[in-house]
């Protein structure tokens, strides 16, 4: 399965996968959010409904949130779903650069690992892969924090 494969079907396909998505999604978000920082720049990535996003923008209201999914239409419907002054969406491979290098103070990683492995064929190494174009994405001193059940290696 490739990535322009993630299309759900119509909205109410992505609305039943999405609740599905959102029952734990808080829960998720307050096991990792103390690892990242108060303020700055941080992205969701991978943001799926954008629920995750919008719960980090909440509690921290000085962070300045960006959720980031492949799927344009996940996207569309967070943006309309979310709206917070300190929280924006944008359609991005999060294994390819999305945010210019330097730029980001902490980056979520949250149940979307496992997915870079599998698209486009089963690949360990993509998560490596993917994990270094993210670190090169991070500011001196940023958080990465990874909340998934992939192992990329050393």
């Amino acid at each position: 399965m490739g990535y322009g494969e993630q299309q759900r079907g119509d909205r109410g396909a992505y609305e039943r996968y999405l609740r599905g998505m959102d029952a734990t999604m808080k829960q998720k978000v307050a096991l990792t959010a103390a690892h990242l920082l108060c303020r700055g720049r941080v992205a969701d990535m991978g943001m799926g409904s954008g629920a995750g996003s919008e719960a980090l923008a909440a509690l921290y209201p000085e962070m300045m949130v960006v959720g980031v999914d492949v799927d344009a239409t996940m996207v569309a419907l967070a943006a309309e779903r979310y709206a917070r002054p300190n929280l924006s969406f944008v359609v991005g491979d999060i294994a390819k650069p999305v945010f210019e290098p330097g730029t980001l103070d902490g980056i979520f990683d949250s149940s979307v690992l496992h997915h870079v492995t599998t698209f486009g064929g089963y690949a360990h190494d993509n998560a490596a892969r993917c994990l270094q174009v993210q670190a090169e994405e991070l500011a001196p001193h940023g958080v990465l924090v990874v909340r998934d059940f992939v192992d990329p290696g050393p």
